[in-house]
């Protein structure tokens, strides 16, 4: 009976550490998935995007890509290549935000690039735990900025539609930094 009970004590260790070992590799790999699957809507939105203004609920001019020095952790900006399956009557292009909101990286989307005062846009968690979201942009002269349009751009009215590459970095809680730089396609013919 006592080598049958330790037998079963030692079994029953080594079953628990193998569960709790799933569940830990589980967590792991579905927390990589989430990060990885919002790396590559990211890659795709910042890559298709395009010099096209739009006016905002007040009727307003906005650039193509707004991201202002005071308020780092949203962008926003104009993007083509969006996909029509069904075949509706709409662009294919998309206005498209990304901020931080209470720990969470979070997409916004407009059914319109200019918008009316009832337009809504349609939010989604990207990635959760999020400790901070910055961005950077480099101009023209290779300079980076932290706002787009540049400052000194925006008080001369000269205006570059958008920056030759962004620079994304995300601090999260578990895996700490991560840093990304997208080359932008769209360059205007230089």
């Amino acid at each position: 009976m006592a080598i049958f009970a330790v037998i079963s004590v030692i079994t029953f260790q080594g079953l628990q550490s193998m569960i709790k070992s799933r569940e830990i590799m589980g967590a792991e790999a579905d927390r990589l998935a989430s990060l990885q699957g919002a790396m590559a809507l990211m890659s795709r939105d910042f890559k298709q995007m395009l010099p096209r203004s739009i006016r905002d609920e007040f009727g307003e001019m906005q650039p193509a890509l707004i991201c202002t020095a005071n308020d780092k952790t949203a962008v926003e900006f104009s993007r083509g290549g969006w996909r029509n399956p069904a075949g509706l009557p709409r662009s294919n292009m998309q206005r498209v935000a990304y901020r931080f909101k209470d720990a969470n990286l979070i997409r916004d989307t407009w059914p319109v690039l200019d918008r009316a005062l009832t337009t809504e846009p349609v939010s989604r968690k990207l990635v959760a735990g999020v400790i901070n979201f910055r961005l950077r942009f480099q101009d023209n002269n290779d300079n980076w900025q932290t706002a787009w349009p540049p400052p000194a751009e925006t008080s001369t009215g000269e205006q570059s539609q958008l920056p030759r590459a962004l620079e994304m970095t995300l601090e999260l809680e578990d895996w700490g930094t991560l840093t990304r730089l997208f080359v932008l396609a769209w360059q205007g013919g230089n």
